[in-house]
């Protein structure tokens, strides 16, 4: 079951305003993120069929995409603007 792109694009806008809010005073809340994103992930995982994934690729695909968005917050927090 593929996830279309009208439903991908709030995801995204949400991590972008979550980055940048992260970014302006609270860079120290990193471990943090990084520590839940890793809960998340393998929650997502291990309960793929509670959270409405039917499939073993689909479970990998979550968690893969939550670790994603989780390490590039905690990695950006901290760090001065590339621009």
């Amino acid at each position: 079951m593929a996830v279309p792109l009208r439903d991908r694009a709030p995801t995204a806008g949400s991590v972008l305003a979550a980055g940048v809010w992260l970014h302006h005073g609270h860079g120290g809340l990193w471990t943090w993120l990084l520590a839940a994103s890793d809960l998340v992930a393998a929650t997502v995982f291990v309960f793929g069929t509670r959270a409405g994934l039917a499939e073993l690729a689909e479970w990998v695909y979550a968690a893969v995409a939550v670790l994603a968005a989780g390490g590039w917050l905690a990695v950006a927090a901290p760090s001065p603007p590339a621009t």
